[in-house]
């Protein structure tokens, strides 16, 4: 819920700035955790607070770093994927351009109207 209410903070930061803020909220709330349960429990079964620290500092710094190669292992499919969508866009104009030229020249000069079918045709080919 912390992190939640950080989140617009959290944005406009940096990386490093944003797990450090993450790190110093996580400690504050499980040494506050600790204390509250270390109070309301018998001292048998009470845990020292830096144990607690520790083990959600541990819980939290490897979820940091698996959500840090998650987004690395995901960084180049999503750039492919903007690529494919901007080439997308780019075709139908090629295609579009290149037809209206070709149907410019067929009457006055066929055989420069062929030599562009057959350069439009293998562009195309490349590109599938």
């Amino acid at each position: 819920m912390a992190l939640y209410l950080l989140y617009p903070l959290l944005k406009k930061l940096s990386y490093w700035q944003s797990v450090a803020i993450i790190v110093g909220v996580e400690i504050i709330i499980s040494a506050l955790i600790s204390l509250l349960f270390s109070q309301s429990l018998s001292l048998e079964y009470a845990t020292a607070p830096y144990r607690v620290v520790l083990l959600s500092l541990s819980a939290t710094a490897a979820m940091l770093y698996y959500f840090d190669l998650r987004q690395r292992a995901y960084s180049p499919a999503i750039t492919e994927a903007r690529l494919q969508a901007l080439q997308a866009r780019i075709r139908p104009h090629f295609l579009f351009n290149s037809i209206n030229a070709v149907l410019s020249l067929i009457r006055s000069q066929p055989k420069r109207a062929e030599t562009a079918l057959r350069f439009v045709s293998s562009v195309n080919g490349r590109e599938s």
